[in-house]
């Protein structure tokens, strides 16, 4: 992506990051998801037999936390758009994906959770990370996403393939339809919507040391983090409750 469409798209993503940044399982899922995402968006442009690589990032989800429903709404959305490249790889991961989640030591009873969870209308009465975006207390929580909504909807017309304007789509309606789900949205967009903000021009040498740098902090600042973290006592985690 063009620097001015990262920085333009990086901020109103990683507030929404910010926002909704809690210490919880949710957050092994994070990565899982960019690796999962950036997986089928090549698989979209250039099909090939590392799509299989799907059913360990599944599994692997599957035993950290709850949304790896979206990750399978995502491989099936895939599967749909090559069905006239290759039907029978495409019906094999339509069929297969869902089956991941199961995959856990609570086997076929894995059913009960999500059905107490995603198909539980109490949730959406009294916890208020599953109510509708536009219904929740915090407002604020509206605005980054409404600017990533406005991007989305001038990347649509430029992302390359049918897979990244459905999976997009996929996210900015899950995002709206609760609360808990900005956080995809908010790592997604720097994957999909700041490519199709590139501005033509002439290409350019890449700034590799700059990018050295930037991804140095990074890791010191991710290695700080879980340090800080790792020493804080039982007392600061349990404060709130």
């Amino acid at each position: 992506a063009s620097l001015w469409g990262t920085v333009i798209v990086l901020l109103p993503a990683l507030w929404i990051v910010l926002l909704f940044w809690i210490v919880r399982t949710q957050m092994y899922a994070f990565p899982l998801f960019a690796v999962m995402l950036i997986l089928l968006i090549r698989e979209s442009t250039s099909p090939s037999k590392r799509i299989y690589w799907v059913y360990p990032i599944l599994i692997l989800w599957a035993n950290l936390h709850g949304s790896v429903t979206l990750g399978v709404g995502l491989v099936a959305i895939y599967a749909l758009t090559q069905l006239r490249v290759d039907w029978h790889r495409a019906l094999l991961l339509i069929i297969t994906s869902p089956l991941t989640i199961f995959l856990t030591p609570y086997g076929p009873d894995t059913w009960h959770y999500y059905h107490d969870t995603l198909l539980n209308g109490a949730l959406r009465k009294y916890a208020t990370e599953w109510w509708p975006l536009f219904s929740h207390p915090q407002l604020i929580s509206a605005l980054p996403v409404g600017i990533l909504f406005a991007l989305g909807i001038w990347a649509l017309r430029r992302q390359q393939t049918l897979f990244e304007r459905l999976a997009l789509l996929l996210l900015a309606v899950s995002a709206v339809l609760a609360v808990r789900n900005v956080v995809w949205l908010g790592f997604s967009a720097m994957i999909l919507i700041a490519p199709a903000l590139r501005i033509r021009r002439p290409p350019r040498p890449a700034h590799r040391s700059l990018n050295a740098v930037l991804a140095s902090l990074a890791l010191v600042g991710l290695i700080g983090s879980l340090v800080a973290v790792g020493l804080k006592s039982d007392s600061f985690f349990e404060k709130n409750y």
